[in-house]
């Protein structure tokens, strides 16, 4: 059959079989091959992302919590209100030193997207020393709320000619609605 065909026909005829052969063995085998071989590693990785996520879900959690925690909202108070909680606290404080609460405002409430942001403003008159124990004792064992400002100020008292040092303290409370 072939012995007609002179050597340099029968090699473009090898050569074509070879190309054929190749393209054949790609597509039924090494194709599938690599395909299956890319999709397992696809796979793997999505495994150990997904394993990473529930760690970054703990983590993103944990971190939540700790912010919320040094925001001032640890939700461990008894006090539905938290201004009441606020006032009674300094009450009791300022009624055992010679402090004075001079103006308890109302909390200005903010939503912003799951959170209720509440800030109320507290003017306190007494001597400085008492005024910073005060500021510092809030800081370290108040926990409902935080200290957002502190600024000092003073005025001149027309009736009795005496000055008095006041401290103007900014509170925030946030809650996950």
């Amino acid at each position: 059959m072939f012995q007609s065909v002179r050597y340099k026909n029968k090699n473009y005829l090898l050569l074509a079989l070879a190309v054929v052969f190749g393209w054949m063995a790609w597509k039924y085998a090494f194709a599938k091959t690599f395909h299956t071989a890319y999709e397992c590693a696809r796979l793997e990785q999505m495994m150990q992302e997904a394993d990473d996520a529930a760690l970054t879900m703990a983590a993103l959690q944990q971190e939540a919590h700790l912010l919320n925690r040094q925001l001032g909202g640890n939700g461990t108070s008894v006090y539905p209100n938290v201004n009441q909680e606020l006032y009674d606290y300094l009450s009791r404080y300022c009624g055992d030193k010679k402090l004075r609460i001079h103006e308890f405002s109302e909390p200005h409430n903010y939503m912003e997207n799951d959170y209720n942001i509440r800030s109320g403003k507290v003017i306190i008159r007494g001597n400085y020393v008492d005024l910073i124990k005060m500021i510092h004792n809030l800081e370290n064992n108040f926990t409902s709320a935080r200290i957002a400002s502190v600024h000092f100020f003073s005025e001149k008292n027309p009736q009795t000619k005496k000055t008095n040092l006041y401290a103007q303290l900014w509170f925030q409370h946030i809650e996950k609605v």
